[in-house]
């Protein structure tokens, strides 16, 4: 890898092709010009993304692409926005998102907001100002500035999106892979109960504990570890009988499994060391 440029070497028996292609900054061949995509900066030797003009930062050396006079006569790009200053281009996305992202803070006006439709995937607060995305609410974390995209009310009534599922108090959704994993996500710690996760099976790519409730990753298993809280993730005759995940190896006591790149990279990650077994990796070095 050059910098700023993208090389690609293909070397057949004695003859190479070298393929090179622009990127953000990279420097102007004389009398070359720029990328289809790219602009010449005011020095006349550099060239950026043309995107990136007007965006509120300096790309080109000579910070001619955020050059006051030359912007208030810029069209955005597709998607993109004029902040009140008719100067910087936003993301028409970055509409009253609670964020700044104008430097003049037009983004965030309230009176502007207040007739600014969401974005696609947004929806507004009850402040009638403020847009959170969709999928946020109800998930035990405000994120709308009064809060009520937590109403509860308001959650009670609300269908979790794919691959959440309500808590016991019908209003905090949690990812479905959340269940019976050890860690409390719902207030009211339903997601851990004892006795729903006796009856729930674990999500995909994990595994039950032996006290058939807690779920646990199933490449955690006899990595060394203890993930499961009566430990029988890591139980020696289980793990004897069970294969190591894909990328995986047995470490000599047959017991715990370690991924294969970490073989023979000077840190023993076997408690019985055999992952740096002297003969061993001279054997892998050939």
């Amino acid at each position: 890898m050059l910098h700023c440029l993208t090389m690609l070497q293909i070397l057949s028996f004695t003859m190479m092709i070298v393929v090179l292609a622009p990127c953000k900054g990279w420097q102007l061949p004389e009398n070359q010009p720029c990328a289809a995509d790219h602009v010449t900066c005011a020095d006349n030797i550099q060239c950026i993304v043309g995107s990136l003009r007007c965006n509120g930062v300096r790309d080109c050396a000579d910070s001619s692409d955020e050059d006051p006079e030359m912007c208030r006569n810029f069209t955005c790009y597709p998607g993109g926005v004029k902040c009140a200053n008719n100067v910087e281009c936003i993301s028409k996305s970055y509409h009253c998102d609670g964020d700044r992202d104008c430097a003049d803070n037009s983004d965030e006006d309230p009176e502007m907001c207040k007739n600014q439709p969401c974005a696609a995937g947004r929806v507004k607060c009850a402040d009638n100002v403020h847009c959170v995305i969709g999928w946020l609410r109800c998930n035990g974390v405000p994120n709308c500035a009064d809060s009520s995209d937590e109403d509860p009310e308001m959650c009670r009534n609300f269908t979790c999106y794919p691959g959440r599922v309500k808590c016991a108090d019908n209003v905090e959704c949690i990812f479905t892979s959340y269940h019976c994993d050890g860690d409390r996500d719902c207030a009211d710690s339903s997601d851990e109960d004892p006795e729903m996760c006796k009856n729930q099976p674990c999500a995909a790519d994990h595994v039950k504990c032996a006290d058939n409730v807690e779920c646990v990753l199933a490449v955690f298993r006899c990595d060394g570890d203890p993930d499961c809280a009566d430990s029988s993730d890591e139980d020696p005759d289980m793990c004897k009988n069970q294969p190591c995940a894909a990328d995986h190896v047995k470490c000599a006591n047959n017991v715990q499994c370690v991924s294969a790149r970490f073989r023979c990279d000077g840190d023993p990650d076997c408690a019985d060391n055999s992952d740096e077994d002297p003969e061993m990796c001279s054997q892998e070095r050939k």
